[in-house]
């Protein structure tokens, strides 16, 4: 089945299957003929977050997504971080394509970066309002931050940008 025109959503849907199953892809390369090729499926695992360093003293966490792990990988990237660049001078916290995940996620690693007060407000369907405060004294308070984000930057993404 051709996955051509299709997203990259809908060609990985196509493409999924059994870890230890094979797939075979026909693979089209502008101005060649195509290449078929055997691929063994196996489980892929992707840092939730994941730390550069950019050089002139900027740091850059990337944070792919909010989930169980989130805050564990963000505190030991944040570590990493302030632990090898000695003189920072700001930080890049990218979201691009992060379509969210966990809210007390969100509030840890927006926590990071704010030193008190509330991070996100929740309306219920009933009106009532909650507050999320910052939930812990971060490392980065006083650090220039830039966020990127793009169409793809949803939910708890969307709270720490």
């Amino acid at each position: 089945m051709s996955t051509f025109g299709k997203n990259l959503s809908e060609a990985v849907f196509k493409i999924r299957g059994k870890t230890g199953t094979a797939v075979k892809l026909k693979i089209q390369r502008k101005d060649l003929e195509p290449k078929e090729y055997s691929i063994m499926r196996g489980k892929i695992v992707a840092p939730s977050v994941e730390y550069k360093d950019l050089g002139d003293d900027i740091g850059y966490i990337k944070i792919n997504r909010f989930g169980e792990t989130t805050t564990k990988d963000f505190t030991t990237e944040v570590i990493k971080m302030t632990t090898q660049m000695k003189r920072l001078k700001g930080v890049v916290i990218d979201v691009r394509g992060n379509p969210g995940g966990y809210l007390d996620a969100a509030n840890y690693i927006s926590s990071e970066f704010i030193e008190d007060g509330p991070v996100v407000f929740q309306e219920m369907a009933d009106g009532a309002v909650k507050s999320f405060e910052v939930s812990r004294t971060g490392l980065l308070t006083k650090i220039p931050v830039a966020v990127l984000i793009d169409k793809g930057s949803a939910s708890a993404s969307e709270i720490v940008a």
